[in-house]
């Protein structure tokens, strides 16, 4: 495995690592800006760890039980979600991003094995966790604590796309098209299922009050209707 970065205009590479401590990677890296420097945190193979920007050089690493990662991580201020495994231990991992005495880290505020996340990527919202694994099994925690506010099967046998959120709600969409809305409150509500009746494999967006989904050939915008 290999991390670089490019110029934007010219296309011409920057830097670039072969980390030992990144394989069987199949995440989404993630930005993280605070007051001193910009960093990448890539959660790879029984590790998180962070690399400098503009030079490519390692900054930090922290030790994570889970083995091949897909589900990409979920982050909010300074909390950093690892969830997954879809081969060997899995595990949901909370961690909190700090900088002491000038050294940047991530120390583990608490981890679960219940129901974790494969493929679907967890979201982070209005101080609450929200996962859900391939089979449809949702769960919500508080997000600092790790204490379950609800756990709960939706329809369908198999989820693929990562959940999001947004205007008080969690929008989870299966294989077959259904999209349930479920309220974003440490009790569990349907608001609504709207069935697209179509292969969904790709996560929903959110942009400028609209929904975008992905169903087989064709894209769909939702958005409210204007009065």
């Amino acid at each position: 495995a290999w991390i670089a970065a490019f110029d934007k205009r010219t296309g011409l590479t920057r830097w670039r690592v072969e980390p030992e401590n990144v394989r069987e990677c199949f995440t989404t890296p993630l930005l993280y800006r605070d007051d001193a420097s910009a960093q990448l945190i890539i959660a790879s193979w029984g590790n998180v760890a962070s690399y400098d920007i503009e030079s490519g050089k390692f900054l930090w690493m922290e030790r994570v039980p889970t083995q091949q990662l897909v589900a990409s991580m979920a982050r909010s201020g300074e909390l950093l979600c690892v969830g997954g495994g879809t081969w060997g231990p899995n595990a949901t991992i909370m961690m909190r991003l700090s900088n002491a005495n000038g050294r940047m880290g991530a120390n583990t505020l608490w981890q679960s094995d219940k129901d974790t996340p494969w493929d679907c990527s967890p979201v982070i919202y209005d101080g609450k966790l929200f996962t859900i694994s391939d089979t449809g099994k949702i769960t919500c925690y508080d997000a600092l604590t790790g204490e379950v506010f609800w756990n709960e099967r939706l329809k369908g046998s198999r989820y693929l796309s990562s959940l999001v959120a947004g205007d008080g709600k969690v929008y989870a969409c299966n294989t077959t098209g259904l999209t349930t809305v479920i309220a974003a409150d440490a009790e569990f509500k349907i608001i609504a299922e709207n069935d697209l009746n179509g292969r969904c494999y790709a996560s929903p967006a959110i942009a400028d009050g609209c929904i975008l989904l992905r169903i087989a050939d064709h894209l769909y915008c939702i958005e409210k209707k204007s009065r």
